[in-house]
């Protein structure tokens, strides 16, 4: 298993990108905590999730969504355990509770990726998958997924992101993001 310092992996990108499969093998093969935003909405908003809601209603749940997971995230850190992200963080507001976080806690290393996936082909099998297991995700279509991607605001311009090339195998895409957490590794 592989150790790392107590930090922040934020794994970002549109919905059937993979962020929650590279999140959990991330979890399994590292010393990662896994904290998913969709947990958090489940937990604190079980009769909002899993259906798509009014724009207003929608973006209230997620931030207040965002802010339990970022609560979560700092007692983590407090336990001297790494942290891995996956989200969408598509909105400015729902990006506004990590970036907050980070900029509250500079000597927390943080990295953000954008998983990235041209493919709609590798999309459509995410999707069969994702209907297969069962979701709670409010995209169940492709329809919703182009969607997804017409609210998806930019990162801010002085925000690293790096882009990481989703279409590949989950192992291979979590690898590369070792590969780029090395620095903090023990």
């Amino acid at each position: 298993m592989r150790v790392f310092k107590p930090c922040v992996a934020a794994i970002s990108g549109l919905p059937l990108h993979g962020k929650t499969d590279v999140a959990f093998y991330m979890a399994k093969h590292a010393n990662f905590a896994l904290r998913d935003v969709d947990d958090f909405r489940r937990e604190h908003f079980p009769a909002q999730s899993g259906i798509a809601l009014p724009e207003a209603e929608e973006i209230d749940v997620m931030v207040r969504s965002f802010r339990y997971m970022m609560d979560s995230v700092g007692r983590a850190l407090a336990n001297s355990q790494p942290v891995v992200l996956p989200s969408t963080f598509s909105r400015r507001v729902f990006k506004d509770a990590l970036l907050r976080f980070v900029g509250e806690n500079p000597d927390t290393p943080s990295r953000i990726f954008r998983l990235e996936i041209d493919s709609e082909d590798i999309v459509r099998a995410h999707l069969a998958k994702r209907l297969r297991d069962g979701t709670n995700s409010n995209v169940k279509s492709m329809e919703r997924y182009h969607w997804s991607k017409t609210i998806v605001e930019p990162w801010p311009d002085d925000t690293s992101v790096i882009p990481i090339n989703a279409e590949r195998s989950v192992e291979e895409v979590a690898n590369d993001v070792f590969t780029r957490l090395r620095d903090l590794e023990l």
